[in-house]
């Protein structure tokens, strides 16, 4: 999973290229962090309870569909996010009817990757922030 970071805002997806770390849960208790070239960790590797939180979160916000977790630890029923942003699908017939310019932006908006805090006001601050 790909976050985007500072100096991007929390309203651009994550994607390898404006990424600012790069996370893959192991197992419950642990997750590979990659940092961009440049970027160092600033503390301890391992995570306070705020920290741990805020990855889950990232990690039920970057969920296409659902999470899952282990039996009884009810921790990503308690996770709220936003819904995705709104998508249209275009259907054969429409797109067949595009210009190559219309082609093009649809398909740099919408089939590019989004993420779910397209709303700042509401979106959480970025996670582990010493990253």
């Amino acid at each position: 999973m790909f976050l985007a970071g500072p100096p991007s805002t929390r309203d651009r997806a994550g994607v390898a290229g404006n990424s600012a770390v790069a996370l893959y849960p192991l197992n419950p208790n642990q997750v590979l962090v990659m940092l961009k070239p440049g970027l160092h960790h600033r503390g301890p590797y391992r995570l306070d309870h705020t920290e741990t939180d805020s990855i889950n979160t990232e990690v039920v916000a970057a969920a296409t569909k659902t999470t899952f977790e282990r039996p009884g630890d009810e921790i990503a029923v308690k996770i709220e996010v936003p819904p995705w942003p709104e998508r249209q699908e275009l259907d054969d017939e429409t797109v067949a009817r595009l210009s190559p310019q219309a082609a093009l932006n649809e398909l740099l908006t919408d089939g590019t990757p989004r993420t779910r805090w397209v709303d700042l006001h509401t979106a959480p601050p970025w996670p582990v922030p010493r990253w």
